[in-house]
C-alpha cells in the first residue's frame, strides 16, 4: 500500500477543472503554484517545471512540500539523482521502480526524503514530494 498523497485530492479537483482550472486533458493536472516555504532549504534543488501544490508543517521541525513536475518521470528521475549530490546532498536507502523513486537524502543542516510518483493518465507529470527537517 503506498502512503497517501496530501495534495491528490485538490489535484483530482483541478483536472476535473475545479476550484483550480484543468487544463482539459484528462489525468494532467493543473494550479497556480503556491510559493516555497522560507523554511524550505536554499540549496535543495527543486526542478524548473515544479508547481507547489501544498505544503504541511509536520511535528518535529518536518516539512513537506507536494508539487507537479511536468517533463516526465524519467526526466524527473535524472534531475534528483544528479542535481541533488551536485548541491550537497548525500542520497542513502533509495529505490527505484517502473514509476516509482525515493531516496532519502541529508546535508550538513538537513535531513530529508524525496518521492516520486507518476500520475496515472498523464505520461507527462509526476508527483515530488519533498519531507525535509533542520539538523540540531
Amino acid at each position: 500500500m503506498r502512503p497517501r498523497h496530501p495534495g491528490r485530492q485538490a489535484l483530482c479537483r483541478a483536472v476535473a477543472g475545479g476550484e483550480h482550472g484543468g487544463n482539459g486533458v484528462r489525468g494532467c493536472p493543473t494550479s497556480t503554484s503556491l510559493p516555497l516555504p522560507k523554511e524550505f532549504p536554499a540549496t535543495l534543488p527543486v526542478p524548473e517545471r515544479a508547481t507547489v501544490t501544498s505544503v504541511e508543517h509536520s511535528s518535529g521541525n518536518r516539512l513537506v512540500v507536494n508539487t507537479v513536475v511536468h517533463g516526465g518521470f524519467r526526466a524527473a528521475l535524472s534531475f534528483m539523482q544528479q542535481r541533488l549530490p551536485k548541491a550537497g546532498y548525500t542520497p542513502a536507502e533509495g529505490e527505484v521502480e517502473t514509476y516509482d523513486a525515493e531516496s532519502n537524502f541529508s546535508s550538513a543542516t538537513v535531513a530529508g526524503r524525496w518521492t516520486l510518483r507518476a500520475v496515472p493518465g498523464c505520461p507527462d507529470a509526476v508527483y515530488l514530494t519533498y519531507l525535509t527537517s533542520r539538523k540540531s
